[in-house]
């Protein structure tokens, strides 16, 4: 197996971490903290430099209140191209409606406004209504 496909998920996995804690307007340090890591460790992890473990992975994705699957959701072709088979990788696969709801998890994340999460739901709803109503 080569070693730059898994070099990219771990990037990509950091780009996200590095992504979701400006949104919330933390500094490195805010990590290394709920780590017990250096800001340099930090740095690295964010930078695919460090890999992450499990643990970590779930503490980041706690003290940056999102689920790990934002972390993880789309990277699925990366793994395969890292030697990982499609039967291998089949057994750890969400079932499709579990994307599809940290899908919607992250997107809701990202509204800031009350009014556009409020809208957000009212579509949900309203949606949900129709599919009842066999529309």
């Amino acid at each position: 197996m080569g070693k730059q496909p898994r070099n990219d998920i771990y990037r990509e996995i950091g780009r996200r971490v590095r992504e979701r804690r400006d949104e919330l307007g933390h500094g490195q340090e805010y990590i290394a903290a709920a780590l017990g890591l250096s800001q340099q460790q930090v740095s690295k992890l964010e930078n695919g430099k460090n890999r992450l473990s499990l643990m970590q992975l779930l503490t980041i994705a706690k003290v940056l209140h999102v689920g790990a699957g934002y972390f993880l959701d789309g990277i699925a072709p990366m793994i395969l191209a890292s030697g990982v088979t499609d039967a291998e990788q089949a057994r750890y696969a969400a079932p499709p409606v579990a994307a599809d709801r940290q899908k919607l998890a992250r997107a809701f994340d990202q509204l800031k406004s009350p009014e556009d999460r409020q809208l957000a739901l009212e579509l949900l709803e309203f949606a949900a209504r129709r599919q009842k109503q066999g529309r």
